[in-house]
This record gives structure tokens, C-alpha cells and sequence, in this order.
């Protein structure tokens, strides 16, 4: 369960994966397919190119539950929000026959300042977001689908996969500090700074672990898709070919730490390892991208990042997905993936 407490107005969103049975899951390969039908009742603003869980996309949906002295900041192209999300989990059935639980909570600020461009619409804004991640238990959730903890802690669940891996008790980092320039009215859109590849790699509309699922295998990649930090030195850029179709493509530090940012230029230039995507896809409009949506997305991964899970050989692979809203609050979708290498998140045996 996750509480999400956002400002200014205090809501609780609860999400419940049916943990139980999540907890018996295995996967066998690193092939991994989820198809599920979810419920989902946000209005979304998707223009951008970008995920649920961007930071244009975020403060977009909070615009109904602006106070005056925001509107007043946003006529002059500064926006900006705030929010605090928790979860915990609990489970009676560790691997070692233990009880296993875990909870951790997540401070966020981020925003979006325009400072040029304002009139045409071909906007250029600083996008920023920083976050202070804190365990209230032993150990934070993001480790307890493992036997053994990789911080050291208790043993945990034994499940191939993971839960909860924005949770951890990093404390604080800097997932977003970026330019974002808009071309031709908005359907032209390219960034360079530290990114959040998640943002706008392989993304729909419950791809983000804040209001959509917490197991690793219904967001970005869907298990098969290695991933390198949150905040890592990055350019990407999204086009609407036509009214329906559109391209994204960057490429990314492989070895980038959210927690140093400013150690990207080392790793960037001395280690030259990257993480590169291309996606193609078709949406029902601009404005319906990560909502109404097909898409397939390319990716490789560079060797010998300190991702790689056994023998550094890096990683490389396609995802595939489909999403469609059915009504205001049904939304059936199927995702999957297939890769090599050793860097997928979903573990095969």
C-alpha cells in the first residue's frame, strides 16, 4: 500500500498489487510480458513528450488545485509543486520463513521555469527536481524482494524481481536539473542535462511508481529493460512526425549517480559508457501520448557499467507496448520485452 500525500489540497491514493500474490511470482526468463487492466481516474496532459511522472506532466495535474500566488507565479513561467509519498509492505512468508517488513517515504520538489520563448510558444524552461529518499524501517523496501538484502539487512522474500524501487533510503538526490527547449509550436521538444530516462523511455500512463504500480515489472521496461540512475547527464528529443506518429530517442550516462550529479562529467568523458534508445510509435493525438498508445522502443546498454549483474557485457533489446483509455476509469494495456546481456531488472534463472 502507498499513501500519496501531495500539495496543496492532502489526498491519500492507496494501490494495492495483491502483494500475496505477488510474492509467489517467478519469472523465468528475462522475457518478461504483463497484461492487466487497470483503474485509473487522472486527468493527464501528455503534450510533452514525456511520462506521467515528468515534471511538466506532474505540476499539469495539480493545475485545478492552484492557490492564487501560484497562478500569479505561473503567468510569469514559473511553476513549481511539492509532494511526500510513503510505502510499506508486509509480508508472513520470507524466504527463510520470516516475517518481512519494510516502509519508506519520499520529499519531493520540482518545477519548471520559462524564460524564453513565452510568446511563440516555442518555450526554453530550467526543469528541475530534488528529492530526499528516508527508510522508517531497518532497511528500505526497495531491497526486499531478495533473499539477502544488498544493504545488509535482513533476509528478504526471495522474489525474482523488484518492488518499490523508487523506496529506498538514499536520502537526498537530484533526479532532474535540465534545459528543455520546445521547436515548431511544441511538437518538436529537445533536452539536455540530467535526466530522468524513465521520462521519456518506453512510457504510458502507469509507468510511474508514485501513482501507478509498485512492482518493476508494470513500469518502464517491464522488467527486461536494463536502467541506469535516475539523474544522470542525458539529451534526448521527441518529434510528432505526423498528427499521430512520433520518434523519441536519446542517450544517457550508464554510469551517472543521482546522489553526486557533478560526477557525470567524470563518468561521461572518461568511461564513455551510454545508454541509447530510439522508440517509434502511434498516439491518438499529441495530447493522448502515454495515454492512447502503441509504441515500440529499441535499447542498448554499454559494457562494463557498474549495472551489469555478472559479466559486463552490457545489454541490448526491444519493448513493446499498448495502452488505451476504454473509459474515464478503465484502462486495459499489455507491455513485454526481450533482451540479452546482464543488465535487464527482472533476474532469469
Amino acid at each position: 500500500m502507498a499513501i500519496n500525500l501531495r500539495q496543496p489540497h492532502y489526498t491519500v491514493n492507496e494501490q494495492i498489487n495483491e502483494p500475496s500474490k505477488l510474492f509467489m511470482t517467478f519469472h523465468y526468463s528475462v522475457a518478461s510480458l504483463a497484461v492487466a487492466a487497470a483503474l485509473f481516474s487522472t486527468n493527464l496532459y501528455a503534450a510533452n513528450f514525456e511520462g506521467p511522472d515528468s515534471v511538466d506532466n506532474t505540476i499539469a495535474q495539480q493545475t485545478a488545485q492552484k492557490k492564487s500566488w501560484r497562478e500569479s507565479l505561473a503567468e510569469q513561467g514559473l511553476n513549481m509543486g511539492a509532494d511526500y509519498n510513503v510505502l510499506g509492505l508486509s509480508s508472513a512468508y520470507g524466504a527463510k520463513g520470516n516475517s518481512v517488513d519494510r516502509s519508506s517515504g519520499v520529499a519531493r520538489f520540482y518545477g519548471s521555469w520559462a524564460l524564453t520563448g513565452k510568446e511563440s510558444g516555442n518555450t526554453g524552461a530550467l526543469v528541475w527536481k530534488v528529492e530526499h529518499r528516508h527508510a522508517y524501517s531497518d532497511t528500505a523496501p526497495k531491497g526486499m524482494a531478495f533473499i539477502d538484502d544488498v544493504s545488509g539487512g535482513p533476509e528478504g522474500l526471495g522474489y525474482v524481481g523488484m518492488m518499490g524501487a523508487a523506496f529506498s533510503d538514499q536520502g537526498s538526490r537530484v533526479t532532474n536539473l535540465h534545459w528543455k527547449q520546445k521547436f515548431n509550436g511544441g511538437r518538436t521538444s529537445l533536452i539536455a542535462g540530467w535526466q530522468d530516462v524513465t521520462d521519456y523511455v518506453d512510457v504510458y500512463a502507469l509507468a510511474s511508481p508514485w501513482t501507478g504500480f509498485s512492482n518493476l515489472a508494470f513500469s518502464t521496461g517491464a522488467g527486461a529493460m536494463g536502467l541506469p540512475d535516475d539523474g544522470v547527464l542525458a539529451v534526448s528529443a521527441g518529434h510528432m512526425i505526423t498528427d499521430n506518429f512520433y520518434t523519441i530517442a536519446g542517450i544517457a550516462d550508464a554510469n551517472g549517480k543521482s546522489d553526486d550529479i557533478f560526477d557525470g562529467f567524470d563518468t561521461v568523458f572518461d568511461e564513455s559508457e551510454f545508454f541509447t534508445t530510439l522508440e517509434l510509435g502511434w498516439t491518438a493525438s499529441q495530447e493522448q501520448i502515454y495515454t492512447d498508445n502503441v509504441h515500440i522502443t529499441l535499447w542498448d546498454f554499454g559494457e562494463d557499467t557498474r549495472h551489469s549483474n555478472a559479466t559486463g557485457e552490457g545489454g541490448r533489446g526491444v519493448n513493446f507496448s499498448a495502452s488505451y483509455f476504454a473509459t474515464d476509469q478503465i484502462m486495459p494495456f499489455i507491455r513485454g520485452g526481450f533482451s540479452e546481456g546482464d543488465v535487464a531488472c527482472m533476474i532469469s534463472l
